[in-house]
């Protein structure tokens, strides 16, 4: 699950801030041990980037470890491609294994020869002599014998011989050259080879992965672009002490993008005490579909020994699917795997993701919203955890055996498969009877991973989670605005230990007026009716920002694209009630929707059945744009709206409250699409107020090469046509009389 890098600050400060208020907390927990293990490396080619980092010693104890995983473009611009990255922890196990390799002791004439018979005396090769025109011979070529006597320098020559080559047959010809007999060349020796063995030891290293993060579609972002991608890594603190090197994968065929790793380990008691990790199968790509190499006989059915003091077990999957074979397998197509405990089958998975179209890094320029094998570009692949305690007895093995669905690849051309990392974590068990936590704050919440939702002026949503050994039936939520009046919320359900809930709050009192962010606080307390046995974990903060605010009268100003009947929309009131929602559409056409409201704080969503927004350049639905515009005769642009936004778009605003500031858009918006081009491309055009407007493309010697001329313009996509143009840098260049915005384009 996403969690933003402002609620884990928050779990550091409110570690710290419990501190300080409880005298009976142990001196040392909350202490954070921050460790960078990777900085900023360039990932410019594919492999693996190695770095060592130093982690604390393995006598503390933690009681959460949090990695921030950070993706971001080098000095350059981003790559254009979605590429998987995996952050791996290359672990001593402490166990040595080693390699053996076989060193012949003699060749012949550098070559390691199995049998070789030869002479002493010397011996000749026969041939046809044209000039006689008779059989005639030569004296065999020597062949040199070369001696490794030495075991313990096997690659070093003690002695060399001169030998004739035997073994052999020469030819008998007749007086004209023809081929009419031959003989056997005799040998009076023999040798056989035999091998000195040399093995080379070695320490057993294991790679555990603790993420896996696809980049997005990057060729328009800057070299200041960068996403957090935050989890929770407390199983693996039994891993992670003392030196480590830590490795990145990079599956990237382009140059390229930036990683860097950041660990926090903070004292106190987790959850349960990890034992021991181990992992299932090894970090590698199944491939599928191939009937004469399956993947059945790579993930086989595995053993593994249960303690007498592990009495709860873990397993994690980190599954995602790549290439496109048959049926657009892997990538493309919903498959599940399987996994039998002790020969029964106990978990069903399905290795998809449904939601890329709801991706916060939207408007990617690329296939960014179609649905993949458990990753979206610039998302984390999904951990999927399986609880195995119902299914161990401690003291006693366990079996595991992981199936696929079956599937076969008839293209010769891909290697569909799945990139597999897989674990088996074993604790003691829980250290809490009572034990609630907010895990997360969904809204109000400014972080990039909700911004699909925020900023919001309604309800807040949080997240809780049972970290204690009693179902959790019962909690209080307080919650508010730092500095503000605190309210509280009475949640009743049934979460066993480690299930998460998410919950809606009651109303939220703002109490700001200022506009400017600030800070939403929420904690749990009596779970169960109870005290919480472990405070640290009770509370998360936010930063947030305020909703605008719309005129109480505005337009809906939008424009349809070719798939028509895919996209709605809807305004509800904060009770939830639509207030309004679109009439009948047709095929790209412009809707000027008068919208008149009472104060209060509303929902504005536009849906799209087909997941691909309203301009999605890898289709062929053509373009649509949505807008809101003052309705008191200056048709002022309110709020420009990506069109390129997937599945659905929120947008909550307020009429007749002091918590924002007022809505409207002063600048031109002015996008080029694609770019670079071939030389059709597309401008989007959006101005704050109607204006005659000249667009020209202009070469490098400041040439006009085309122009368009639009009276009386507000907003239009603008198709150009430069095919047949030179290959190199251009510049469009957009004139009205309040203003002249120049950008880049370039032709290949």
């Amino acid at each position: 699950m996403n969690k933003s890098f402002t609620n884990l600050l928050s779990i550091i400060l409110t570690v710290i801030l419990m501190l300080s208020i409880n005298n009976k907390s142990i001196a040392a927990t909350g202490d954070t041990t921050v460790v960078t293990a990777q900085n900023a490396v360039h990932m410019g080619s594919h492999g693996n980037y190695n770095a060592w980092a130093l982690f604390p010693d393995s006598t503390k104890k933690y009681g959460k470890v949090i990695l921030k995983y950070r993706i971001g473009c080098p000095n350059q611009a981003c790559s254009s491609w979605d590429y998987t990255t995996q952050l791996f922890a290359e672990v001593h196990t402490g166990a040595w294994d080693s390699t053996v390799t076989h060193y012949p002791d003699f060749q012949v004439n550098g070559v390691e020869i199995d049998t070789f018979r030869y002479n002493t005396s010397i011996t000749y090769t026969t041939y046809y002599n044209s000039t006689l025109n008779a059989m005639d011979s030569f004296p065999a070529t020597k062949q040199t014998i070369q001696y490794y006597a030495d075991p313990q320098n096997p690659t070093t020559i003690t002695s060399t011989s001169l030998v004739y080559p035997g073994n052999y047959y020469n030819y008998i010809y007749n007086n004209i050259g023809v081929i009419i007999d031959s003989n056997l060349v005799g040998y009076s020796n023999t040798l056989i080879v035999n091998f000195h063995n040399v093995y080379t030891p070695f320490k057993v290293i294991e790679p555990f992965e603790l993420a896996r993060v696809m980049t997005p579609y990057g060729s328009t972002y800057s070299s200041t672009w960068g996403r957090d991608f935050i989890y929770d890594v407390t199983d693996y603190a039994i891993l992670l002490h003392d030196s480590i090197n830590m490795r990145i994968f990079y599956d990237g065929w382009s140059d390229g993008f930036a990683a860097s790793v950041t660990f926090y380990f903070i004292e106190g008691t987790p959850p349960r005490n990890v034992k021991r990790v181990r992992n299932i199968y090894p970090d590698a790509f199944y491939s599928i579909g191939n009937a004469s190499n399956p993947v059945e006989n790579h993930l086989t059915l595995k053993s593994f020994d249960i303690n007498a003091n592990e009495h709860m077990a873990l397993i994690r999957i980190i599954p995602s699917g790549h290439a496109n074979g048959t049926q657009s397998c892997a990538e493309f197509c919903s498959k599940s795997y399987k996994l039998l405990i002790n020969g029964t089958q106990r978990f069903t998975q399905a290795i998809w993701r449904n939601d890329c179209g709801l991706n916060p890094l939207l408007a990617q320029n690329g296939t960014w919203i179609y649905d993949r094998a458990n990753w979206c570009p610039g998302e984390k692949t999904l951990r999927k955890d399986h609880e195995l305690t119902p299914y161990i007895t401690s003291g006693s093995p366990v079996t595991i055996d992981m199936n696929l669905d079956p599937y076969s690849n008839t293209d010769a051309t891909q290697n569909p498969g799945y990139y597999i990392d897989s674990h088996l974590i074993t604790y003691d068990s829980i250290n809490f009877v009572y034990n609630a936590a907010i895990e997360e704050i969904v809204a109000p919440n400014s972080d990039l991973d909700h911004s699909r939702v925020n900023p919001i002026c309604k309800n807040p949503i949080v997240v809780i989670k049972n970290y204690g050994s009693q179902t959790l039936t019962s909690c209080t939520i307080i919650y508010g605005i730092k500095g503000g009046t605190l309210q509280s919320y009475n949640w009743t359900g049934s979460l066993a230990f480690n299930q998460i809930a998410t919950v809606s709050l009651g109303s939220l009192t703002f109490g700001s007026s200022t506009g400017t962010p600030d800070i939403f606080q929420a904690w749990t307390t009596n779970p169960n009716g109870n005290a919480d046995q472990y405070a640290y974990n009770d509370t998360l903060s936010s930063t947030i920002a305020f909703t605008s605010m719309i005129p109480p009268q505005f337009i809906i100003y939008w424009k349809t694209n070719l798939a028509y009947t895919q996209t709605t929309y809807q305004l509800k009131d904060d009770a939830g009630n639509v207030v309004y929602s679109n009439g009948t559409l047709s095929s790209q056409h412009i809707f000027r929707d008068t919208i008149n409201l009472a104060s209060g704080c509303y929902e504005l969503k536009f849906n799209d059945t087909g997941k691909d927004g309203l301009n999605f350049p890898y289709n062929t639905s053509g373009a649509g744009f949505m807008q809101l515009r003052k309705s008191d005769g200056t048709f002022a642009l309110l709020k420009m709206f990506e069109p390129n936004f997937g599945t659905s778009l929120v947008y909550n605003f307020t009429v007749g409250y002091v918590t924002g500031v007022d809505e409207i858009v002063k600048d031109a918006i002015f996008q080029i699409a694609p770019n670079p081009t071939q030389g059709n491309f597309t401008i989007n055009l959006i101005l704050p107020k109607r204006e005659d407007v000249q667009i020209l493309v202009v070469n490098q010697l400041g040439q006009t090469i085309s122009s368009v001329n639009k009276p009386g313009f507000y907003q239009d996509f603008i198709e150009m046509n430069l095919e047949g143009k030179p290959a190199g840098m251009y510049y469009v260049v957009v004139k009205t009389k309040s203003t002249v915005i120049t950008k880049k384009l370039i032709i290949q």
